[in-house]
Order: structure tokens, then sequence, then C-alpha cells
């Protein structure tokens, strides 16, 4: 028996096929205008006969499996997106948050753990919380840490907000210190001369960092979790990003804070997390 997760993002859809062992396919598509469509392509490509069902994990507010608003992918407002996956395919589909699939997948791969938070930096900023083996939502609005506000009067966010944490951390907020840099915009090579040794571009990651470990304190003030995990596309650029964001985040804490790491399947956590959310089976 397998299940197939899908990830959603801005930029890509990644989807992993597992069974309880071990993921036995992955797959990487740039993100189309369709979502629907993508996301149908992709599980085109990777699903089989043996499929019990499919978890898909997008980037923002869900409620009765309909879409209420993606802040960064447009004109998906009100979609009942697990209802049309579902006829198209036959099989059984859950739909969460994508910082919540992620999280999910963490907490079953690190046992012995009741309560950690997870938190993606890529398009936006998104997240999830486990408290004693339960994906937290709150009303249904829990974990959007991309959009706290750490900087009162600060830039105007896509959801309507101004200071928010991810226009100051996150692929277009990075690219804006970059060109003010005077770097351009092309994070691949911006990140590859900062761990070259590049003092501009270490100061593109550490300004960032700073900004996220202010980020990282709040959660950790509020929440005071066992341990952070830190995924999507800008976790890759590696210890140029974490390095600062963890001296500002026990800069900022007056206690001891919890271990900070990278999730344990990179790219495709978000992925991994969203198949294992039949083993919540939690109707979202």
């Amino acid at each position: 028996m397998s299940y197939v997760g899908i990830d959603v993002g801005g930029h890509y859809i990644k989807a992993v096929l597992i069974n309880e062992k071990r993921i036995l396919k992955k797959v990487k598509i740039e993100t189309g205008r369709d979502i629907i469509k993508t996301v149908l392509q992709i599980i085109s490509m990777i699903s089989d006969d043996n499929v019990k069902g499919i978890g898909i994990g997008l980037p923002g507010i869900l409620k009765n499996g309909k879409i209420v608003r993606l802040p960064n992918i447009n004109g998906f407002e009100n979609v009942n997106f697990g209802e049309i996956i579902k006829k198209k395919t036959g099989k059984e589909i859950l739909l969460e948050n994508d910082g919540n699939c992620m999280a999910w997948g963490e907490f079953i791969f690190r046992e012995k753990l009741n309560k950690i938070v997870c938190v993606s930096v890529g398009t936006g900023i998104g997240g999830g919380i486990i408290i004693d083996g339960k994906i937290y939502t709150g009303r249904n609005y829990a974990s959007e840490f991309g959009h706290m506000i750490i900087k009162s009067g600060g830039r105007k966010c896509s959801c309507g907000a101004e200071g928010c944490l991810e226009e100051y951390v996150s692929v277009r907020a990075i690219k804006k210190i970059a060109r003010k840099l005077k770097l351009g915009d092309n994070l691949v090579e911006i990140s590859k001369k900062a761990r070259e040794g590049n003092k501009r571009a270490r100061k593109v990651y550490e300004i960032a960092g700073k900004y996220f470990g202010i980020g990282l304190a709040n959660i950790s003030k509020i929440l005071d979790p066992e341990l952070i995990c830190i995924g999507g596309g800008i976790s890759n650029a590696g210890s140029i990003f974490l390095e600062p964001a963890i001296k500002e985040l026990k800069k900022q804490t007056f206690f001891k804070v919890c271990p900070v790491k990278k999730v344990k399947f990179w790219d495709y956590s978000g992925a991994v997390g969203a198949a294992l959310l039949f083993k919540n089976a939690r109707k979202r």
C-alpha cells in the first residue's frame, strides 16, 4: 500500500510516492499558472493502482476542502480543490496547509518529541506546529509565521498588513537586499559567492538571517518548543543564513533556546509530510 504526497509551492510543485518504509519516487515540476492542471499532471507521473490516497499541501488557508486564500498564488479563492482532484483521480484526498505537512512529516520521523515547530522559508514563509502528536491549527489560522509583524509601519505585505516577516525574509525580500548591495538577484550565484567568502554576498544572508532570528525568537517565546525545524528553498543556503538567525534568536531570547535544525528530507519534506497525513487521517 502506498501514498502520494504533493507540496505546492510558489515556484515548484514537489511530489513523492511512499510506502510504510521508504520513498519510492520523487518528482519536481515548475508551478504553472493552472495549479490544478499541474497537480493532475504530477499525479499521473507518480501514481499507480496501489496508491490508497493523495495528500496535498497548499501554501495558504484551507477550510472544508476549499481554498480560502493562497497569498502568493492568485485566482484560487473558494476553489473546492480536494473535490476537484478526487473526481479526476478517484483517490481519497487529504488537504492541509503546506507548513503543517512539513511539521507532521518531521514529527513522524523524529520520535519522542511532543512539541515541534517547522518554519519554511521560500516564496513566502509558512509553518506548522505539532503539540502532543496533533497538528495545531487554532480556529483555522495558526502557524502563519510569515505574517507576524516584526517591524511596525514596515513594508506592505501581500496579505495587506505592514511589516510582516516574509517581507524581510523570503525569496523576494532577499533579492531586494541583494539588489541594494549591487549583487543582482540571482540567489543561486549569490549564495555560492557567500559560501566562497564574498563579504557583500554574505552580508545579504546576514541581514536576512537577523530578521529571521527575530521571528524565531517570537516563536520560541510564545511556544517554547522542543525543536524548531527549518525548510524551504532559502534554508538551502545553510549556515550562511542559519548562523546569523540562530545568533539573533539567542540574543533576543531570555532563556535557553531549543535546537534549530534543517528538515530531514530537504526540498521534499513537505511532500513526505503530505503523504503521511494518512497516518493522522484528519479531514481538511
